[in-house]
């Protein structure tokens, strides 16, 4: 069996590749597959970027078995060490209004939560959050944080318990106004809980559309919907761009909440999600087949298990985010 391997950089172009000879591994053990790296890997392949190390395994035809990709790299979309020159800070009691300034961005913080952002002259409706989500979910705190190079920071922490279709926090934003989106992070395609299988990390992107899986428009992949692994993302809108990054490694990010068949023809395909125009969660619900509910199906299937505390942290960007990294 042969093992082909290659580094590609986020332009997508192959910094280096190779093929490495598999091992002798009888069935049901394991074997280490040696890869002739590059020398002082990963250093060795440039500046700061997104690259992703992908291992392709094929048969003794050469014909494709699975193909492995890991990403590694430090992000050019990640906020530099910018200084803090406004905060706020929020642990359940009321603050009133609150507006964090800097130079060509404003924040409105109302008890915590986003009301209002007016960026370069333009005005920007992320707002209500983060506002946590699920059954027994209760927020501890909450800190914004504004940088003087106009990246907004705001970190959070929750207590979640018992078993939840879904926890974690969301914001509000207008579905009307997203053009496109482009991600790094696993896709093209959303994820459930019990279908995370599929999905490659990469950086994607792909305009809006509403389809409705197996009911109208079969514009694929789904816009509306949660994805896993993500990073960073551009969200185009009409108001201009809104840049996300994930620094705490949030598992799944929602963007914008999908529409399902009507639930005569959908069966147990109709799972329960949060009302939003971004998520960041902890957890997300399973998916069931036309006749079978999610949990029937496998154990994968079961709906989450909160225990304990959760917190994350993510920043915005509001307007042409190019450049604003390290």
């Amino acid at each position: 069996m042969r093992v082909p391997y290659q580094f590609n950089s986020s332009d997508e172009t192959i910094s280096a590749a190779g093929t490495a000879g598999s091992p002798e591994i009888p069935p049901g053990t394991s074997g280490k597959l040696h890869l002739n790296l590059p020398e002082n890997f990963p250093q060795s392949l440039g500046a700061a970027g997104e690259y992703f190390l992908s291992l392709r395994v094929t048969d003794p035809t050469g014909r494709e078995l699975w193909t492995y990709v890991w990403p590694f790299g430090r992000s050019r979309v990640l906020p530099g060490a910018a200084r803090v020159i406004d905060q706020a800070d929020y642990s359940g009691m009321k603050t009133g209004v609150v507006q964090l300034r800097g130079k060509d961005i404003v924040a409105t913080i109302e008890d915590g939560e986003l009301t209002a952002v007016e960026s370069g002259g333009k005005k920007f409706s992320l707002a209500n959050g983060p506002r946590v989500v699920g059954n027994q979910a209760t927020l501890k705190h909450i800190s914004w944080q504004l940088c003087d190079d106009g990246w907004l920071r705001c970190q959070y922490s929750y207590d979640a318990a018992g078993t939840n279709d879904f926890f974690g926090v969301v914001f509000d934003y207008p579905e009307h106004l997203v053009k496109s989106k482009q991600w790094f992070g696993d896709g093209p395609y959303r994820v459930w809980k019990n279908r995370r299988q599929g999905v490659t990390p990469g950086i994607w992107q792909n305009d809006y559309n509403d389809t409705i899986t197996g009911w109208r428009d079969w514009v694929y992949p789904e816009f509306k919907g949660c994805f896993a692994r993500v990073r960073w993302l551009r969200l185009e809108t009409s108001e201009g761009q809104i840049t996300v990054v994930n620094e705490s490694g949030v598992p799944f990010m929602q963007v914008l909440t999908p529409r399902f068949p009507p639930e005569k023809l959908a069966g147990h395909t109709i799972p329960i999600l949060p009302g939003c125009g971004l998520g960041f969660l902890d957890a997300i619900p399973p998916i069931g087949s036309k006749f079978q509910a999610a949990e029937v199906v496998s154990p994968s299937g079961e709906r989450a298990l909160a225990q304990g505390d959760y917190s994350g942290s993510v920043s915005f960007y509001f307007g042409d985010s190019s450049g604003k990294g390290p």
